[in-house]
Order: structure tokens, then sequence, then C-alpha cells
């Protein structure tokens, strides 16, 4: 399959935007989403005059116009796409169906400098390195409004982070 980049614009400087992230998940109907180097999340879907080429469905804005870098966006089982802020130390959560964000979460600050995350069961996993030598993997519990069971007025929660291997 071939991505479409007629979609993709270009910066003040005329540098196209690129994908840069993938996230695939076959057993939910947001089966693909990606990242581009301008910071959009995209879900994408198969064009409908060529099965083999992917088109975008609709777009998940962030607050802030980022990079998306590899390994930086992962689909959770409820369906959520997650997207790991390298600068900011922080987690966000967005709605692939309504591309609304659902909620941002920070990440310890304690001189490691987060790389990529994954999910697996009811926990996050984010990898980074620490004074940029030591590795350091991090399991984060999913926040419950992260769930497929989560009632949508429920609270923003807090990711307490339990340092894995040091």
């Amino acid at each position: 399959m071939a991505i479409s980049t007629s979609w993709l614009a270009k910066d003040s400087e005329g540098e196209p935007d690129q994908v840069d992230a993938v996230a695939i998940n076959s057993k939910l109907r947001s089966r693909i989403i990606v990242g581009t180097t301008m910071g959009q999340i995209v879900q994408l879907h198969a064009a409908t005059s060529d099965s083999q080429l992917l088109v975008p469905q609709h777009a998940m804005r962030q607050q802030r116009l980022r990079p998306v870098k590899p390994g930086s966006i992962h689909i959770l089982p409820s369906g959520a796409v997650i997207m790991l802020h390298h600068a900011d130390h922080s987690v966000q959560a967005f709605d692939p169906q309504l591309g609304h964000l659902i909620g941002e979460w920070g990440l310890p600050r304690n001189g490691v400098k987060w790389l990529t995350l994954c999910g697996g069961g009811s926990d996050l996993f984010v990898l980074g390195l620490r004074d940029g030598t030591v590795p350091e993997l991090y399991r984060f519990r999913v926040p419950a409004e992260l769930k497929p069971e989560a009632a949508s007025a429920e609270p923003p929660s807090k990711l307490p982070a339990t340092n894995v291997v040091p």
C-alpha cells in the first residue's frame, strides 16, 4: 500500500510535510494513524478508486504543532490514539472518531529524554534515556478515561510512574 501525498502541506520555507510515524491496529476501525513532520495526526483509509492507496479520512489536531517522531503514536485497545510529546514530557490522547483531544498527562522530568511509547494490557510503557546514555523503561497505568469501559464524564487522571528498568 502507498500513502497519498497530495494532502500534505508545505511549511513557511516551502519544505513539504512528511509522514514520519505510523500506528496500526487491525482489530479496530481506526486501523492506520499517521503523524507528520509538521505535527498532524491523521487517520487514513483506502481510497475508493484504488484500494492500494491510503488517503486521509480525518485529522486529529494537536494543541501544539510539533513534529510527530517515529515511535511516538500508538492506538490503545479502546481505540484512543496516544502521542508522546518529546519536548514537553507529556502524553496526549485523541478520540480517533471525533478527532478531539481527550486529555494530556505530564511525564517525569527527572533528566530522562523520552524516546518512544507503547501500550499493553492496562499499562503504557515509555522508553527514555537518562543523561543521554542510560536506558530507562517506565510503566504507567492507562488513565481510566482511556480504557474501553471509561465513562465520558470522568475527570482526567495523573499518570503514576513506576521505573521498570533503571
